[in-house]
């Protein structure tokens, strides 16, 4: 029986039984009873490529090469032979009587080499634990108490300057955190918090077509000059949502200083970044605008011409933002 905070499973498959390309969110200790299975890994960074399923799909944390392995033909996307060409960081092939951990937010393939039997246990992670209380913080007054255009604004304005908050805080590298999504997208130069944003809405819900087969999602028809240009905030508006992104900043940074310690040269904290990320913002999107809307809406705060200038009302304070957030 599982102790409070375990999540106990038993697996029984025969010859050729995939579990395609995900995640955990947990600790997984996995134990192999009879039989062999293959796990193929990848590190949390590799993100951009894997194109995970939206947080609120039935099939969130898992890749969308799923439908590579079943053979179903995707546009657009780039491939090969009818596979994404993703380095792997290695494999393990589990024997029985073997004991395999697999970190919170590792990518893993696994496939039954033969008749396979095993049992895992998956327990409470810091990093799931802080991803999953972030919601608990709540949201600035202006995204949460108000609707029409005013929330939608303040919603932009406050996804824009937590990105910035997070790509100027001195504890976290930047550079480590764009990495493979500019290798992905063979980018130079410094990535730019709007660049950022728009590739996690670009892997969810473009890169492999998503958005084509599921016609609610409204982002198959998306067009840039068609996002709101400006908007108008009062001074104490701005202040709200500033002191929200720091507090949501503050919650992350406090969870992944700790693991910082220990996960030498950083692979493991910066790569999941975008994914933690990317399911907060997805998060607040659907909030704010609703299912339907989230797509487009987030494909606008992504991107230099939406809110392109951002003005406050007091007589005596200039133009707060004109321009790339």
């Amino acid at each position: 029986m599982a102790s409070e905070g375990q999540d106990e499973h038993f697996w029984m498959g025969g010859r050729g039984v995939t579990a395609s390309a995900h995640y955990d969110r947990d600790h997984n200790l996995f134990a192999q009873c009879v039989g062999q299975k293959r796990f193929v890994f990848w590190e949390p960074g590799v993100w951009p490529d894997m194109s995970v399923h939206p947080f609120y799909h039935p099939r969130d944390r898992q890749s969308q090469t799923v439908y590579i392995d079943h053979g179903e033909e995707l546009t657009p996307m780039d491939r090969k032979g009818g596979k994404i060409d993703i380095e792997p960081y290695g494999y393990v092939d589990l024997k029985p009587g073997e004991l395999l951990y697999i970190p919170p937010f590792w990518w893993h393939r696994v496939v039954s080499s033969t008749l396979s039997m095993s049992i895992n246990v998956w327990t409470a992670a810091m990093e799931s634990t802080m991803a999953s209380t972030l919601n608990d913080l709540g949201l600035p007054k202006l995204v949460s108490k108000r609707s029409g255009k005013e929330s939608v604004a303040a919603t932009a304005f406050f996804l824009r300057g937590l990105v910035e908050a997070l790509k100027k805080t001195p504890i976290l590298d930047w550079d480590k955190i764009t990495a493979p999504l500019k290798r992905h997208t063979h980018s130079r130069g410094t990535m730019t918090p709007l660049r950022f944003i728009s590739s996690i809405i670009e892997s969810r819900f473009v890169n492999m077509g998503l958005a084509e087969r599921i016609s609610a999602f409204e982002c198959q028809v998306w067009e840039a000059n068609r996002c709101p240009k400006t908007h108008a905030f009062e001074a104490s508006d701005i202040a709200g949502i500033n002191i929200y992104g720091e507090k949501i900043i503050s919650h992350v940074l406090s969870s992944l200083t700790k693991i910082l310690k220990k996960d030498r040269g950083g692979l493991h904290v910066h790569g999941l970044i975008g994914t933690v990320v990317g399911d907060y913002v997805e998060r607040v999107g659907t909030f704010a605008v609703g299912p339907n809307r989230m797509c487009s809406f987030l494909r606008c705060v992504g991107h230099e011409s939406g809110w392109k200038t951002m003005q406050l009302v007091d007589d005596n304070l200039e133009e707060l933002r004109d321009g790339e957030l």
